[in-house]
């Protein structure tokens, strides 16, 4: 077996020999697991949760079989007017579905001194991308449950994390920064006097809210409306997403968010792709088990199929769409080959697996090929499953499988739909696994 190549922030590719003997398979796998993606098509999330039907107007695709996607001749069975992500449909109405939340979410008042204001600063984190996403999105769900303010320093975790993967084009950086002000609501701070003067909410005994505040986060606000809340922030990211023609804050060109699935399928000129997206994470080994097992008490999941990702556990959520026969993407965090190696040996399986190119692999375009795929299967106790399950929800998209367990007949099941996904891991000491000292890192 080939050894992995990893760099900084950046997917691995892994098993480069067991790949070629395969034949042509799919799978990016990443050193601090950076990866997952969006594939809105024919989705059966009416069927997978009743509130979004109500809630988001998604205006759903009449597809409910992936073979449906496609007509005899090639050409995409959709509705007109459907929001585009990488060239891949979404089920959103590109002119009316992103308003009918706006109206709500983005009436901006003029920004005021004197309100409550809480100021996402500082680089004092924990955990990775994943982790830092959700502590960004729940800063938002906080805000909105106070009526408080939301700012970010424009030398802040949160904006570096926005705009890696949102909001970037051009080099023009007061322009895009106001375009982040505008859609968001929000304020950047641009430098340290800036933030003199503004009130901020008495949250703790440092008068802040610290980042591990954010991240554990529990929203009392009835959950249609956190759904609600998060899909109106998903859309206008997702409508804005980098392409690689913008420059950061350190003057750096920002990547492509639709690079994964342009390696693999092609640019946007082209058929939209048909492919499965599996998202295998060990996370250091006891502290997954220990979350995945709290997820399975909140839940109802199984407390070691997702980190364990059998093939018969993958082949049973395919089989009956029949998607077996069309690409697997496994993202990875290369943490426990064995799981990569027994994927890649199953007869079904293994010859369907692709890889992306090392120069392809990154947080961001493996989260765009997990989003748009027309099946992801997620792990719960991972922050970056959870992310890409929103925003398929957020985008109309179904066939999102992440809290699964078997059934009486012995039959894997979901057992808890879209609506666990917006619902908070209980906060678990981890201490045993990494020490105190590395998980106090606010």
């Amino acid at each position: 077996m080939t050894t992995m190549m990893t760099h900084q922030h950046h997917s691995i590719l892994a098993l480069l020999a067991i790949a070629v003997m395969a034949g042509s398979l799919l799978f990016a796998a990443t050193k601090r697991h950076q990866s997952t993606s969006f594939l809105l098509r024919n989705s059966n999330i009416i069927e997978e949760s009743q509130y979004a039907r109500n809630l988001l107007s998604v205006g759903l695709s009449q597809f409910s079989d992936p073979k449906s996607v496609t007509s005899t001749d090639g050409g995409l069975l959709r509705p007109n007017n459907k929001l585009l992500v990488c060239g891949q449909p979404t089920n959103i109405d590109s002119a009316t579905d992103g308003l009918t939340l706006k109206s709500k979410y983005t009436t901006c008042p003029k920004m005021d001194k004197n309100k409550n204001t809480v100021i996402l600063k500082g680089h004092q984190l924990f955990g990775r991308t994943g982790n830092h996403l959700r502590a960004l999105f729940n800063a938002f769900q906080y805000t909105r449950d106070n009526d408080f303010q939301l700012g970010i320093a424009r030398d802040s975790w949160a904006m570096d994390v926005l705009t890696s993967m949102f909001m970037v084009h051009g080099g023009d950086m007061e322009g895009w920064e106001s375009h982040i002000e505008e859609a968001l609501c929000v304020k950047i701070f641009r430098s340290e006097p800036d933030l003199s003067g503004w009130k901020t909410p008495q949250i703790n005994r440092k008068n802040r809210l610290v980042y591990g505040h954010l991240f554990y986060y529990q929203s009392t606000t009835p959950l249609e409306e956190q759904v609600s809340s998060y899909s109106y922030t998903l859309r206008t990211m997702f409508s804005s997403y980098n392409t690689g023609d913008g420059f950061d804050r350190f003057g750096n060109q920002v990547q492509d968010m639709c690079s994964g699935i342009h390696s693999l399928f092609g640019g946007e000129d082209r058929i939209p792709a048909i492919y499965s997206v599996v998202h295998q994470r060990s996370l250091e080994g006891g502290p997954g088990l220990d979350i995945l097992a709290a997820e399975a008490n909140r839940t109802g999941c199984d407390p070691t199929a997702a980190l364990s990702m059998e093939p018969e556990y993958i082949k049973s959520i395919l089989a009956p769409l029949d998607m077996l026969g069309h690409p697997i993407v496994l993202i990875t965090d290369g943490q426990n080959m064995e799981v990569v190696e027994r994927l890649m040996a199953d007869p079904s399986i293994g010859p369907m697996i692709r890889t992306v190119p090392e120069e392809s692999c990154w947080f961001g375009g493996d989260v765009m090929l997990g989003v748009m795929a027309n099946v992801f299967i997620g792990n719960p106790a991972s922050t970056m499953s959870v992310f890409v399950g929103k925003s398929r929800v957020a985008l109309g998209l179904g066939h999102t499988y992440v809290y699964l367990a078997r059934n009486e007949n012995g039959d894997w099941v979901t057992v808890c739909g879209d609506d666990c996904l917006f619902g908070q891991t209980e906060q678990l000491d981890l201490s045993k696994h990494y020490g105190k000292a590395n998980l106090v890192q606010y």
